[in-house]
Formats: structure tokens, C-alpha cells, sequence
């Protein structure tokens, strides 16, 4: 049975904390991808409304996400058995895919901006969510294949678990801006700058 060497185990943890941009735990979920159809003809909104909406929902996930790392961080720095450790991998991505369900249905449930393309503003919204799931779900099957016999190459493999979900989250910072010019709706930026949640987005 594999074990992390001592030194490791919380270069290990701190590592994929910053990595995963915060990642949460929970249930092993591994399908392939996010749904974003809605099952009924979503409702037309104010922008400000819809922007304060999505923005309230991306907020909640990456505090959901973010206080989950710290308690996987927790765990992993104290748990000398890289098989545990493989397993902690596993539900801690399993969660992070619940979470990203949940963050998608609530942005779903936002409605349509009151835009004359405002249909194609928050299909264009989902798409960009939509990215997240898929990038969690191979970090999940990655995790699964953690070689446990080898602590080096284990703690190599497991710090770049999440390098991808970081990197796309970093688009949240933007997005607002990329759809209000793709789009020619600049009142749909100048909503998401004036919303406090969605300024938490931003750097």
C-alpha cells in the first residue's frame, strides 16, 4: 500500500488547493456532460435582473467550491495512505461536478435577458459553463488512475489535476464583457459592473 512521503502529503494538498480554484466534495459523479436545455420557454427578464441572477449563482458555487477545498486541503495534509488519499481525490471531484449541476440549473432558472438577442445572450452563457463539467469529470477519472505504488509520480499527476478547471475559470472574470460585445448589448456589461457579486468575478 502506497504511502505519501511525509513532506509531501501538505505540498500535495496546497498545491491542488490553488490548483483547482476550489474544487468541492461529495458524491462520485462521472457523466460526460452538463445539461443546458431547458425543459420550459425560459422567461424574459430585466438585465439587470439576469445579470444579478447568473452572478448570485457563480458566486454561491465558488464559495461552495472554495470552502470545500479548504476541508479537502485539511484532510489530505493528515492522511499518510496515498489509496485514501486516491479515494479523497475521487469524492472531492465527485462534488465539484454536483456542485457545477446545481451552479448550471440556477443560471438556467435566471430566464432570458430583456435584449434583442437576448435568447442567444443566455444560450451563449450556458455554453460558456458548460465548460466546467467535462474538465471535472476528467480530473475525476484521472484521480481514479493515481498510482499509488509510485508517491512521486502520484504527487506530480495529482498537482495538475485541476490546471484546467483553473484556467477556465479565469474566463468568469470577462465573460460578461465578451458576450456584451459579441452580442452589441453594452448594457448587459454595464449591469454586470454594477452588480457586487458579479464584481467578485472580476481581478
Amino acid at each position: 500500500m502506497g504511502r505519501v512521503p511525509r513532506l509531501l502529503v501538505p505540498v500535495l494538498a496546497a498545491t491542488f488547493a490553488l490548483a483547482a480554484a476550489a474544487c468541492g466534495g461529495g458524491s462520485d459523479r462521472s457523466s460526460a456532460t452538463t445539461s443546458v436545455v431547458s425543459h420550459s420557454a425560459p422567461r424574459k427578464v430585466d438585465v439587470s435582473i439576469y445579470t444579478g441572477s447568473v452572478c448570485s449563482a457563480l458566486a454561491t458555487w465558488l464559495d461552495n467550491l472554495a470552502n470545500a477545498s479548504a476541508v479537502f486541503a485539511n484532510t489530505t495534509n493528515t492522511e499518510p495512505d496515498l489509496e485514501k488519499v486516491r479515494a479523497q481525490f475521487v469524492t472531492f471531484f465527485g462534488g465539484a461536478i454536483d456542485e457545477t449541476d446545481r451552479m448550471v440549473t440556477e443560471v438556467e432558472d435566471a430566464g432570458v435577458p430583456a435584449l434583442p438577442n437576448g435568447t442567444k445572450v443566455s444560450a451563449a452563457m450556458l455554453r460558456e459553463l458548460g465548460e466546467f463539467k467535462p474538465l471535472l469529470v476528467d480530473a475525476q477519472g484521472r484521480a481514479r488512475r493515481l498510482p499509488v505504488d509510485k508517491p512521486g509520480k502520484f504527487t506530480k499527476q495529482a498537482q495538475m489535476l485541476g490546471a484546467g478547471f483553473r484556467i477556465e475559470t479565469t474566463k468568469l472574470e470577462t465573460v460578461f464583457d465578451l458576450l456584451g460585445k459579441r452580442f452589441k448589448a453594452p448594457q448587459l456589461t454595464r449591469a454586470a459592473h454594477a452588480d457586487a457579486n458579479c464584481r467578485q468575478l472580476q481581478p
